[in-house]
């Protein structure tokens, strides 16, 4: 004669997935906001990679140097969506008025014979990951972290007598603490 189990196993099984289903969710969140962290970081290393190939194809001999501002490149090499970084969630940055709204700060006056060590395109909308990403002269990308801030790469490059761009949608997200070289020693709020 068989023995009434005790206990529902359906209803063990259930709390058991619940149970299961509760941990996993505590779990999840920190794993995937890293994840989309890392991604918008490599998406953002990848638009300066396209950066880099468009200038090389603009320095095609007899040019020598790259251009006076990023939207001086073709448009058969770069794309309006190119002039955004995916982590500054900008959505009208257009070729046609790149210098207004691209998300990225230009060096002005390289070329490909740079010196290494030169930040040709840096992205400062990365700071609150803590570091930014920028393409070297050496044509890598790099991601910098604290404590090397954007405004500390600029100063440097201010020192070294370097000559950059920072479109005007940056200098309002920034609240004028990164501006273009021209403006750099002027401390007056914009």
């Amino acid at each position: 004669m068989k023995e009434k189990q005790k206990g529902n196993p359906v209803l063990l099984a259930f709390l058991l997935g619940v149970i299961l289903l509760m941990v996993m969710s505590a779990i999840s969140p920190c794993s995937c906001g890293r994840s989309r962290t890392l991604a918008i970081r490599t998406a953002c290393q990848s638009n300066l990679h396209q950066f880099d190939l468009a200038l090389s194809a603009h320095c095609y001999p007899p040019v020598t140097n790259y251009p006076p501002d990023l939207s001086g490149l073709s448009s058969n090499d770069v794309c309006p969506e190119l002039f955004v970084c995916p982590g500054s969630r900008n959505q009208a940055g257009a070729l046609s008025n790149a210098s207004e709204w691209m998300d990225y700060i230009y060096t002005r006056g390289l070329g490909p014979d740079t010196p290494a060590g030169v930040p040709v395109i840096i992205c400062p909308f990365h700071e609150k990951d803590g570091g930014f990403n920028y393409l070297d002269s050496d044509r890598s990308t790099r991601w910098v972290k604290e404590p090397n801030t954007v405004v500390g790469m600029l100063e440097d490059l201010v020192q070294r007598g370097y000559e950059f761009h920072v479109s005007e949608r940056v200098q309002r997200q920034f609240g004028g603490r990164i501006r273009s070289s021209e403006n750099w020693g002027d401390t007056s709020s914009d």
